[in-house]
């Protein structure tokens, strides 16, 4: 079983219970760099409002079709305990050199999936659950998988008592 490392706000702690590649459902990303940020406390939101991360690179390449798909089903492996799949169709022109899908996560009437394809490049949003998922382009070819808290997102501010 490989090991996982957590960073904390005091330091990183070695943990042995990072998933092995064999307990991971397969899916557009790779399992190859498992990195999960906490804070310090239990219960604290980072100020930057990322809850925990991954570098992956992509397992399926063929998104980047000269003639994408008008619908896709992607798995979409984001961690190892969120695996979801999603209809997507295609919002944008096929010919255009980005391309723009969006729909919603399976069985998940109110969630909403987008993709945006460009350069070999992911740019993804998944709102599914009461939970965000962003995937952005990293260094070297890598993408970087976050689970953002909502409280960090415009318009989910609580509202102040006056």
């Amino acid at each position: 079983m490989p090991l996982l490392l957590i960073l904390t706000g005091v330091g990183a702690v070695a943990c042995d219970d990072a998933p092995d590649k064999a307990d991971v459902a397969p899916g557009l990303f790779s399992h190859e760099a498992w990195i999960v940020e906490a804070s310090a406390e239990a219960g604290v939101i980072p100020e930057n409002g990322v809850l925990r991360h991954r570098q992956v690179s992509l397992n399926d390449t063929s998104l980047f079709s000269p003639k994408p798909a008008a619908k896709q089903t992607l798995t979409l492996n984001l961690f190892a305990d969120v695996v979801i799949s999603a209809e997507l169709e295609l919002t944008s022109s096929p010919d255009s050199r980005t391309v723009f899908y969006s729909g919603p996560v399976v069985g998940q009437e109110t969630s909403l999936v987008t993709l945006m394809l460009s350069d070999q490049r992911v740019f993804l949003n998944v709102r599914v659950g009461g939970l965000f998922y962003r995937v952005r382009p990293d260094l070297d070819g890598f993408h970087r998988i976050e689970e953002i808290s909502l409280v960090n997102l415009p318009g989910h501010h609580p509202k102040k008592s006056k």
